[in-house]
C-alpha cells in the first residue's frame, strides 16, 4: 500500500499515527477525540477508512470489556514507520502533543475498570479489575451495602488503582 500526503491514503495514516502516538490501545471514541481536536479529517472520512485499515490488516479492533480498543498490528506499525513523514509536521506535532497530554488518561479509562451490579438482597457486587491487553492482572470483588458506598469505592478505584495495586504486589512480595 502505497501512502501519498492527500486524500484516502493520508486519511488512513493520520489514523495509524494517532494509534501509534498514543502507545496504547485506544477506543474509536478517543480516536474521534484527537482528529477534532487537530481539526482532522471529517468523520465519515475516518469511519470508511478506519473500516478499510481494519478490512487490510493494518489495525485491529477486539471488545474488551464493552469497549472496542484499537491496536496497529505489525503491518500498520510497519507502515506509519515508513510513512509517517508524509503527513504535514503540523499536524503530527498536534498529534504527538495531543497523545502526550491525553495518554495517561485514555489508559486510566482503558484499563482501569470499575463495574457495579445490583444483589437481588440489596446491596451491590462492584468489580475492580486492572487490565492489560485486554485481561485481568488483578481483579476483585467487594460486597457492598448500597449503592451510595458502591459509588464511591468505584470512583476511588478510578483514582486511586495503580498506587493500590504497587503497594498490594510491594507488601505479598515482602519488600
Amino acid at each position: 500500500m502505497a501512502f501519498f500526503s492527500g486524500g484516502d491514503d493520508r486519511t488512513k495514516l493520520i489514523i495509524l499515527y494517532i494509534i501509534r502516538e498514543f502507545r496504547t490501545s485506544i477506543t474509536r471514541e478517543q480516536l474521534y477525540e484527537t482528529i477534532v481536536h487537530i481539526d482532522g479529517p471529517g468523520f465519515f472520512d475516518i469511519g470508511e477508512q478506519y473500516s478499510r485499515l481494519e478490512e487490510e490488516g493494518f489495525i485491529a479492533s477486539v471488545p474488551v470489556r464493552g469497549k472496542q480498543m484499537l491496536f496497529l498490528t505489525a503491518k500498520g506499525d510497519g507502515a506509519c514507520a515508513l510513512f509517517s513523514k508524509e503527513i504535514p509536521k503540523s499536524i503530527r506535532e498536534a498529534i504527538s502533543a495531543f497523545a502526550a497530554e491525553h495518554r495517561a488518561g485514555y489508559r486510566r479509562d482503558n484499563y482501569i475498570v470499575a463495574e457495579a451490579v445490583p444483589l437481588p438482597n440489596g446491596g451491590c457486587m462492584a468489580t475492580l479489575a486492572i487490565l492489560e491487553r485486554g485481561e485481568p492482572i488483578f481483579e476483585m470483588r467487594l460486597r457492598m451495602p448500597d449503592y451510595a458506598s458502591t459509588y464511591d469505592v468505584m470512583h476511588g478505584w478510578a483514582t486511586e488503582a495503580e498506587s493500590l495495586y504497587a503497594e498490594l504486589l510491594k507488601r505479598l512480595a515482602g519488600a
